[in-house]
């Protein structure tokens, strides 16, 4: 379980003395590093980042950071990482959609009945709601799935808000998207296998994937276990505020809960009058240290609304967006002979509850 203290200016810290702890505020800062750069984009393009880099970022030394990244490897609670391509390369979206749901109503349930709307990825299943994130194929076909979400989870309202990745106009080529598929279920894989795979050198994969993140072609998404989590609570705080105020609420925020920050999703309004919005997750002790901090963002000047969800369980349904993802891939040009190429099509492995 997390320990935490006071300093004199009631930033929440951690306890120099907390020798149980599962997990410190290094571990948060360097889980951010891998998820999440300083860009407003959701996720970050630089999932290749070095031990080194990662070090110099969150302030540590290299061995520091390497023992770090072992024991949440190994505790399970990052149980893996799928490649996600900008949904703007192809003409869509992403979106999160949240409803309220009856506390004592199975989770799981209600969960596994979302699948069938299409490009849902995950089910984040709070303690009285349930948090949707989903990928649509252009914006005529958002307000149909969201419609569909609503009818196969019985909620009187769903509400939604579209997750902005940065624009992008990258003109691929053949040897372009053999790499993406080559690393559709590994972003991790390393450059000699990267290389071997689509035919070319360690350093020609090197070149032509660090192009394709810096035009935002590419992201990394980790797949969380919280069956493996750590003690403590997991909130997402999502706020509301006027588009005139983002820069000034979002910097005082992020300053005091950025010890317990993993990774922050900037939103866009669905509709259009609707107020911007930003969700914070946290890792955090207990619900008196969560109570107080949603109290004081509250009094944020500029903050409208703040509503919190307290994350008990992640579904995955990552094979759908694989099928979905192996089917616009198939349609583009390859530089691979026949063979090689009916390798890469082979069937998403079901992830399934996370």
């Amino acid at each position: 379980m997390l320990h935490i203290s006071r300093d004199p200016c009631g930033i929440l810290s951690p306890s120099d003395t907390a020798r149980d702890a599962r997990v410190d505020t290094l571990d948060v800062r360097i889980m951010r590093a891998f998820v999440q750069d300083q860009a407003l984009s959701p996720l970050t393009t630089n999932f290749r980042a070095s031990l080194a880099a990662v070090a110099k970022r969150v302030g540590e030394d290299e061995d520091t950071v390497r023992h770090r990244l072992r024991k949440i490897e190994a505790s399970g609670f990052i149980r893996g990482w799928r490649l996600v391509l900008n949904p703007q390369l192809l003409g869509g979206g992403q979106a999160m959609v949240w409803f309220e749901v009856d506390p004592s109503r199975p989770k799981g349930d209600l969960a596994e009945g979302l699948r069938l709307a299409p490009g849902v990825l995950f089910v984040h299943a709070c303690y009285d709601s349930l948090i949707v994130f989903l990928e649509y194929e252009d914006e005529r076909s958002l307000p149909r799935i969201l419609e569909l979400v609503r009818r196969l989870s019985g909620a009187p309202e769903v509400f939604a808000a579209r997750i902005p990745f940065p624009e992008c106009h990258a003109v691929l080529t053949a040897r372009d998207w053999d790499l993406l598929r080559a690393l559709r279920k590994d972003p991790r894989k390393s450059y000699s296998d990267l290389a071997a795979e689509i035919g070319v050198s360690s350093r020609t994969a090197r070149v032509r994937l660090s192009r394709l993140t810096a035009q935002g072609v590419a992201f990394a998404l980790p797949l969380i276990n919280m069956r493996a989590a750590p003690g403590g609570v997991f909130p997402h705080v999502l706020v509301w505020y006027a588009n005139d105020r983002k820069r000034e609420v979002d910097k005082a925020i992020t300053a005091r809960v950025e010890p317990y920050l993993w990774h922050r999703l900037h939103l866009m309004p669905y509709r259009s009058g609707d107020l911007w919005s930003c969700g914070y997750d946290l890792i955090l002790p207990n619900m008196a240290v969560l109570t107080e901090l949603v109290g004081w963002v509250r009094e944020v000047p500029g903050v409208e609304k703040v509503r919190t969800f307290l994350l008990e369980e992640i579904f995955s349904y990552f094979d759908s967006y694989d099928e979905g993802l192996e089917r616009k891939l198939s349609q583009m040009p390859t530089a691979l002979p026949a063979a090689r190429v009916r390798e890469h099509r082979t069937a998403a492995e079901p992830l399934g509850r996370a």
